[in-house]
C-alpha cells in the first residue's frame, strides 16, 4: 500500500509522523442470530448466540471501540401484539459524553479526525475474518412476558470509512469522511412462548445519577445510585394516594412529600455496591397502577408505573441530575420507541438567585438529531433559543442558562424536534419551577411561585 509523507504539526500533545493510506473498499460486517430452540415456557432461559463477522477479503475500517460494543443489548423483539421490545438494560451502560474530536494540522489546515480500528478480512481458506461470537440468556436483558409468537432480530448501528491515516501507532479518518451509519440487521428468528403462570407482577426500579458539567454542550456522566429509599404506592388506595391524585396537580412532583407519608405497597433501598447497585425490585404486586417515589437526601424522585400485568416485570427509571453548580434536581424520562431515544430533563429547577442551569440529557439506539428549544416565562431570558444534539448510540447533553429579569415565576415550556432517518416527531414538555425558602420570602410567594395559587 502506497503511503505519502505529510509535513505536519501535532495538536493535543500527539507526537510522531503522519502518513496517508490509500482507501479500502467499503463493506460492512454481517450479523447472524441463532436461538437454542423455538418454543419456551414463560420462565426458562432463552439462549441466544449472536455472531458478528467480516466475511469479505478486505478489512473494514470502523470507529474505534466498535469491537467492545454491548452487542447483546441490540436485539429487537416483536411481541404477540406487534409491540417492539428493546433491552431493559439499554441505558445502564454508564455511557458518558465522548471527548471533543482530535485535531491535526494537515496541509496548513486544522483538521478534526476520528480514531478508527479494523475488522480484519478473511484469509485464503477461511470463511470469515474478524469474528465475535457471544451467547447469553435473553431474559437477563429483555422483558418477554406475554404468551404467543415473538420474532427477534439483531440491529447494530455501524459507521465505516473508505480510507484512513496513521500517526505513530494511531489510526484515524478525517471527520466527515465516513459513510452513512449502517443499521446492519441479522436474520429474523421466530419463537413461541406459553402463558405466564404468575398472578402477580414485579416492578424493578433503577436509580441513576447524572452529573452534568458547565457550558451549553457540557460533558455528562451516569452511574447507578445506591442508598436511595424507594417506595411503591398503589394509585387505587382510597385513603391517601387517590385523593392527592384527584387534586389540582394530580400525581405531580409537588405532591410527592405528602404522598410519601401514606401507606405503601412496597419499600426498599437501592444497594450501594455489587452487581445490582442502584436497583431494587418489588415482586408479588397485584396487577394495577402504581406510583414509584425515591428519596435521596431531601430530594423526591418519582415515576408512574401504570398497567402492571400478571407475570410482568415492569422496569422503571428514577433519575437524579447533579448540575454544574452542585444542585440536585429530580429528572423525568420520556422514552421514544422504535430505534430508541431516551430524553432526561429536570422535573423542576429550584431557584435561589437570578440565574440557573437547565440541563437536558439524551441517550439513543441509532442516530438521532434532537433540536431543543426553551420558552421561559415572562421576565426570564435564556442564553440560547435552541440547541441541537447529534445522538449516536451514546450519551449527549445540552444546557441552557436562564436569567431572571422580571417576575413571572411559572414553568418553562420545552419543545423537542426529533429526527431519525425519515422519521420526524415533535415532543412538548415543561420544566417546573420551585423557589428556595429564602427567595420565596423575598418575593412574597410560596415555594411554587405563581403556579401555587395560594397552596403552601
Amino acid at each position: 500500500m502506497t503511503k505519502k509523507l505529510l509535513i505536519i504539526s501535532m495538536i493535543l500533545g500527539l507526537m510522531g509522523g503522519l502518513t496517508l493510506s490509500l482507501g479500502i473498499a467499503q463493506t460492512v460486517p454481517k450479523v447472524a442470530l441463532v436461538l437454542d430452540k423455538n418454543n419456551y415456557d414463560s420462565t426458562e432461559p432463552i439462549q441466544v448466540t449472536l455472531t458478528i463477522a467480516n466475511v469479505s477479503e478486505t478489512a473494514i475500517i470502523t470507529s474505534k471501540g466498535f469491537k467492545e460494543k454491548s452487542f447483546h443489548l441490540h436485539l429487537f423483539f416483536t411481541d404477540p401484539d406487534g409491540k417492539l421490545i428493546t433491552s431493559n438494560k439499554l441505558f445502564e451502560t454508564g455511557a458518558s459524553t465522548p471527548p471533543p474530536p482530535r485535531v491535526f494540522f494537515i496541509n496548513e489546515e486544522l483538521i478534526q479526525v476520528e480514531l478508527v480500528e479494523f475488522l480484519e478480512g478473511k484469509q485464503p481458506g477461511s470463511e470469515t475474518g474478524w469474528t465475535l461470537t457471544m451467547t447469553f440468556n435473553a431474559r437477563d436483558y429483555y422483558a418477554l412476558t406475554k404468551s404467543g409468537k415473538y420474532s427477534v432480530k439483531a440491529w447494530i448501528p455501524t459507521r465505516t470509512f473508505n480510507s484512513y491515516q496513521t500517526s505513530g501507532n494511531e489510526f484515524f479518518a478525517i471527520l466527515g469522511s465516513s459513510n452513512p451509519i449502517y443499521q446492519i440487521e441479522s436474520n429474523v428468528v421466530n419463537i413461541a412462548q406459553a402463558p405466564p403462570v404468575s398472578e402477580t407482577g414485579t416492578i424493578q426500579v433503577k436509580v441513576d445519577k447524572h452529573t452534568v458539567g458547565g457550558g451549553s454542550k457540557p460533558g455528562s456522566t451516569k452511574e447507578p445510585l445506591g442508598g436511595v429509599l424507594v417506595r411503591v404506592f398503589d394509585k387505587s388506595e382510597p385513603k391517601c394516594v387517590a385523593p392527592y391524585g384527584a387534586a389540582q396537580y394530580g400525581f405531580s412532583w409537588k405532591k410527592y412529600p405528602s404522598i410519601w407519608t401514606c401507606s405503601f405497597a412496597g419499600e426498599g433501598t437501592t444497594p450501594s455496591e455489587g452487581p445490582n447497585k442502584g436497583t431494587v425490585s418489588f415482586p408479588s404486586l397485584p396487577p394495577g397502577d402504581y406510583l414509584v417515589i425515591g428519596l435521596y437526601d431531601t430530594t423526591y424522585i418519582g415515576s408512574g408505573a401504570d398497567g402492571l400485568d400478571p407475570g410482568e416485570t415492569l422496569n422503571k427509571y428514577l433519575q437524579l441530575i447533579v448540575k454544574a453548580d452542585g444542585k440536585k434536581v429530580p429528572g423525568k424520562t420520556t422514552k421514544i420507541t422504535g430505534s430508541e431515544l431516551l430524553i432526561i430533563e429536570p422535573e423542576y429547577v429550584e431557584w435561589d438567585g437570578t440565574q440557573e442551569f437547565y440541563p437536558f440529557i439524551f441517550e439513543s439506539v441509532g442516530e438521532w438529531t434532537v433540536n431543543t428549544s426553551v420558552n421561559p416565562p415572562e421576565g426570564f431570558v435564556a442564553d440560547h433559543n435552541s440547541l441541537t444534539a447529534e445522538v449516536i448510540s451514546q450519551l449527549k447533553a445540552i444546557q441552557f442558562t436562564i436569567t431572571n429579569v422580571g417576575s413571572k415565576w411559572v414553568s418553562t415550556d420545552v419543545t423537542y424536534q426529533l429526527s431519525h432517518n425519515k422519521r420526524k416527531e415533535t415532543i412538548k414538555s415543561k420544566v417546573g419551577i420551585k423557589l428556595s425558602e429564602k427567595l420565596a420570602k423575598e418575593k412574597g410567594l410560596s415555594k411554587f411561585g405563581h403556579e401555587d395559587k395560594g397552596k403552601k
